[in-house]
């Protein structure tokens, strides 16, 4: 009886040995396996550690450079602002450019219109007071011989210079220069002698009749009457 308690004994301690050397080599093995997840879990803390140390500056950096893209977004906005509103005062002056540029266009069409409508005013002046000068150059060439008559054109002024009208002095010269007006009346310059009541031989003959050649009749008639009054 105390031979197979102590048999049973022995082999309790036994195979509590065994059962020791079993944890003790599993124990071993767990804590070798937990020593070597806590090492890797260590590593990839550290790791993390420098990769989320990594990513700090980088996000530091990324804001860093979004402030200044922001900056400089809102200097190129300001910029962009002024631009515009010089680019707006650049089209009001534009604007105001072409309306002063279209009003002296008009008045310039219009002065050139003016001076056109001048120009053709004159030569159809000219023409007519060069018809009229012809037109009485041809009269009055009729009477050269019968008259004693001699015509002068000093600019624009034609002389009547009459002869043998002094019986004693057939070449004294006796005259009145004539212009010519553009609504085609005539006017005395001057009167060589002078002839009493010329001005209203000048209003009845010239500027109510027109009558040119009855004119030059009733001044040499006068020039006639004033040489036989010195005579008397």
């Amino acid at each position: 009886m105390g031979v197979n308690t102590a048999i049973d004994l022995h082999e309790l301690e036994q195979e509590l040995g065994r059962t020791k050397c079993m944890f003790d080599s599993w124990s071993s093995g767990i804590l070798a396996s937990a020593q070597d997840c806590k090492a890797k879990h260590l590593a990839i803390m550290k790791a993390s550690a420098r990769e989320m140390a990594d990513l700090q500056q980088r996000f530091d950096l990324a804001e860093k450079c979004a402030a200044h893209v922001r900056e400089q977004m809102s200097q190129d906005k300001e910029h962009e602002q002024a631009l515009q509103q010089q680019a707006d005062g650049l089209l009001a002056e534009q604007k105001a450019l072409q309306s002063r540029l279209s009003h002296m266009q008009q008045e310039l069409a219009a002065e050139v219109k003016k001076a056109q409508d001048l120009a053709e005013e004159a030569a159809i002046k000219r023409a007519n007071y060069h018809q009229r000068v012809t037109k009485l150059e041809q009269v009055l060439y009729a009477y050269q011989d019968s008259l004693g008559l001699k015509l002068l054109v000093q600019n624009d002024e034609l002389f009547l210079e009459f002869t043998q009208i002094d019986p004693e002095q057939q070449s004294r010269p006796f005259g009145f220069g004539l212009r010519v007006q553009g609504d085609d009346k005539y006017q005395v310059t001057r009167c060589e002698p002078e002839i009493a009541g010329r001005q209203q031989l000048e209003q009845q003959l010239l500027t109510e009749r027109n009558d040119f050649a009855g004119f030059v009749r009733v001044m040499r008639q006068q020039f006639r009457q004033l040489v036989a009054a010195d005579s008397q």
